[in-house]
């Protein structure tokens, strides 16, 4: 299955459906900026992404430990990352990611 990066997705009705574990590095050098940067007090990143079957999907990631204070460096350090940390999976709830995991790897080259 084929999928392409959005700006902006239609998100509605969708839940976190998995997790993957990717450099953030490898998302900046592959996808670009994330289109949504610490949208909330624990969201970090976020990246849209339409399937060729016209589903959405996002891929972002969490951290609780962000506050107002240390946001900015927290943020900087995340995004030149180059080990795999946790992302977050949200689609439609009856969606299987496995395809939409195996095609960010394959993009970012982490095969692994």
């Amino acid at each position: 299955m084929k999928f392409q990066r959005v700006e902006k997705a239609e998100l509605e009705g969708t839940c976190h459906v998995g997790e993957m574990h990717v450099p953030p590095a490898a998302l900046v050098a592959t996808f670009g900026e994330p289109s949504e940067r610490l949208n909330s007090r624990e969201c970090i990143g976020e990246y849209y992404f339409e399937s060729a079957d016209g589903d959405y999907y996002s891929l972002y990631s969490l951290d609780a430990d962000v506050t107002p204070e240390n946001a900015e460096e927290k943020e900087r350090q995340f995004w030149v990352e180059s080990e795999p940390v946790p992302f977050s999976i949200a689609a439609q709830h009856d969606r299987d990611v496995h395809d939409f995991k195996f095609w960010v790897r394959e993009q970012t080259n982490e095969h692994t």
